[in-house]
């Protein structure tokens, strides 16, 4: 039986009535009230407003969650999922949204942007002890890595499911990609047999990755960083023999060449070695950053430890 809760709410002049899209709907729509068109740029977020404001009844939240449409066609997902609406908020209601995408998304007046859901919440009150009186469980502190009974780890149901977004954060997170479980079957695995090539793409290429830079001498615990100071310390290698030139070819060529003060003459000199030294560190990390880049690109899957176990 469906249980039925009045919550008042005040429509502003922009804004539009949260409705159910369908009979079996738990969350209702929320549409945005802009004035103008908003331009969500790759990884940019806006607060977009709503145009109500609601009173929720004490013991209840309101819960603003994404669009599983929005999220899975365009990557428009709501950054704070799930926003907490508390029961003593009487501000207009605004859904902060992020672009996770790789591609610009019109954000029009009346595109609905998320949906709200009125759900309980008890009350809590703390009881500290020494030692639980409920009944223990084998569950430790654990994190990303962390497996089930059957050895899964969030990873491996990330690629059974589908969940590019969650495959991504996980890895970059530090999730190990080729852990197995009691199957012996990796996350890899698991992407292909349930066709989610978004996910296994993104599995080989940061195995190839983590191959290619660990190979080099890289952190395994953060093996993209190895690219940035890498390249910085080629460029300080660069600057140093370019200071050194400038500050050794400078006060010879002024010296013959003009007959300015030795004071001068020294100030120019430093003048000359930071200044080429800027510009030749400056070129010389982005020539570095761009050859290893360009190696990581370059890099085959046959290239990596083995964990493509192929789908029976």
């Amino acid at each position: 039986m469906t249980t039925e809760i009045k919550v008042e709410i005040k429509k502003l002049p922009h804004g539009e009535l949260p409705c159910y899209a369908t009979v079996g709907s738990a969350g209702m729509d929320l549409y945005a009230a802009v004035d103008a068109p908003i331009i969500l740029r790759p990884l940019e977020r806006f607060l977009v407003p709503t145009g109500i404001i609601i009173a929720i009844p004490n013991g209840f939240e309101g819960q603003v969650r994404p669009r599983s449409g929005l999220t899975a066609k365009h990557g428009i997902a709501v950054l704070n999922s799930p926003g907490t609406i508390d029961s003593d908020y009487r501000g207009e209601v605004k859904v902060c949204l992020i672009n996770l995408s790789d591609q610009s998304y019109e954000i029009k007046k009346g595109d609905r942007i998320a949906q709200i859901l009125i759900t309980p919440v008890p009350k809590i009150i703390w009881h500290s002890v020494e030692e639980f009186t409920i009944d223990e469980t084998d569950r430790d502190t654990g994190g990303f890595g962390s497996s089930d009974a059957r050895g899964r780890t969030p990873l491996h149901y990330a690629a059974i499911q589908g969940h590019i977004e969650v495959a991504k954060v996980l890895i970059n997170k530090g999730a190990c990609i080729v852990s197995q479980d009691c199957s012996n079957r990796t996350p890899y695995y698991y992407a292909l047999k349930y066709n989610h090539p978004e996910i296994a793409s993104l599995i080989d290429d940061h195995i190839k990755s983590t191959k290619f830079l660990t190979d080099k001498g890289a952190d395994r615990s953060c093996p993209p960083a190895y690219i940035i100071e890498q390249s910085k310390q080629e460029a300080k290698d660069a600057a140093f023999i370019a200071v050194m030139i400038v500050a050794g070819v400078t006060p010879i060529v002024l010296t013959k060449t003009t007959e300015l003060p030795v004071t001068i003459i020294i100030l120019a000199t430093i003048a000359s070695m930071l200044i080429i030294g800027g510009i030749a560190y400056k070129l010389e990390f982005m020539r570095a950053k761009h050859e290893l880049s360009s190696k990581l690109g370059e890099v085959k899957l046959n290239d990596a430890p083995s964990c493509s176990q192929q789908p029976t």
